[in-house]
């Protein structure tokens, strides 16, 4: 009798295994991969015209194109605060067309740095220039540069709100700076996205993040390795 039931339960499991494995086989190809961005031809252009000009990664870049995308639908400017060589500014304005993207940086490299909270050396990031920037995105009539030091730099620009910023700038001063400058220009349900949030060689991105949120609502939501957001309540 013993020996029957396991004839039965044998055959049963290899009928379950054949269709489970029946079943992955027909599965959408998108569904077996670990790199969901390769099957959105639109984001595999834009990063294919942008891949020399940043050091942001396809996983980190692509949830920036998401995120751009769902807050462009809102009203407001879109910003961009850490620059480099243009290449996640081409993403957002490129992204976004139908919205002004304002785009901050010295392009002359990291301003001082404090030694005790950061990591990065002053003058790092410095092979890039306003010029080649200027060169590079010529093609994007809604993307404007605003050379300087942030917040000084975003002085001249009229008051307005923005949907969706991206702070790229590695160090504590810095960051807490964008915060304080951006965070009630948000409009609700805005975004603001952080990248090398929890980077060994960034710790003062989280460590402004995390004092600035102390007493607010938002959170920080981990979108990819050393990246971040949070969503402005209302």
């Amino acid at each position: 009798m013993k020996s029957a039931i396991k004839v039965i339960i044998k055959s049963a499991y290899k009928i379950a295994n054949s269709n489970i494995e029946g079943f992955r086989n027909r599965l959408p190809i998108n569904l077996n991969q670990s790199e969901p961005w390769n099957d959105v031809e639109e984001f595999r252009i834009r990063m294919s015209e942008i891949k020399q000009h940043t050091l942001v990664t396809e996983d980190r870049c692509f949830n920036i194109y998401q995120y751009a995308k769902y807050a462009g639908s809102k009203k407001g400017d879109i910003a961009e605060v850490g620059v480099y060589r243009g290449g996640t500014g081409m993403l957002l304005a490129k992204t976004c067309p139908s919205k002004t993207v304002h785009l901050f940086d010295t392009f002359s490299g990291m301003p001082q740095v404090d030694p005790v909270v950061d990591r990065v050396r002053e003058k790092d990031f410095s092979d890039t220039s306003l010029e080649a920037v200027k060169i590079f995105l010529s093609c994007c009539d809604n993307a404007v540069l605003h050379p300087g030091l942030f917040p000084n730099s975003a002085r001249t620009i009229p008051d307005g709100l923005f949907c969706f910023v991206h702070v790229d700038v590695d160090i504590f001063k810095s960051v807490k700076d964008c915060l304080e400058f951006i965070y009630d220009k948000m409009v609700a349900g805005g975004i603001i996205m952080f990248d090398d949030y929890g980077w060994r060689s960034c710790p003062g991105v989280k460590l402004a993040l995390e004092e600035f949120l102390i007493e607010r609502e938002e959170f920080p939501i981990i979108t990819s390795q050393s990246q971040c957001m949070i969503i402005k309540s209302d």
